[in-house]
């Protein structure tokens, strides 16, 4: 998905239903101009899906439009090389009324009417999926 954050332009948002906090890797908030003094204390530790655990930096309430929708949210802020900008957890959408199709690449939710915020056809290089992949492959064949 892409979506908008202080009139800066992120691509390469992930809407992860399994996941239940938001996550934003420490480039991203460096790319929109976030510094440290405006994250909030925390020293939470997450669970990825590979096993790897991250202790956050912090977290910090960030305001994301995407398409029509105008939502505030608190990210947790980790030093991390992801192929995502933001992570979206299972809370957003359930707030939201949203349904993810997967198959259609789009959100769809009812605000006065049906709203559709349409996915990136091509959000990753084949570098990058390719190692996005991979590394769920290798996870699958050694359990």
């Amino acid at each position: 998905m892409t979506g908008c954050i202080r009139e800066k332009k992120v691509k390469c948002i992930f809407v992860d239903r399994g996941s239940i906090v938001n996550i934003v890797p420490k480039s991203t908030t460096t790319e929109l101009g976030i510094t440290v003094a405006e994250f909030s204390n925390s020293q939470m530790v997450i669970q990825g899906f590979i096993q790897q655990t991250r202790r956050t930096i912090g977290t910090i309430s960030l305001e994301i439009t995407m398409g029509d929708l105008l939502t505030y949210l608190i990210f947790h802020v980790i030093y991390s090389k992801t192929s995502y900008k933001l992570l979206l957890g299972h809370p957003w959408p359930h707030e939201h009324g949203i349904v993810a199709f997967t198959l259609h690449q789009c959100l769809k939710y009812y605000r006065g009417g049906e709203k559709k915020i349409n996915g990136d056809v091509k959000s990753f290089t084949k570098a990058k999926l390719h190692l996005t992949d991979s590394k769920f492959l290798k996870k699958r064949h050694h359990t």
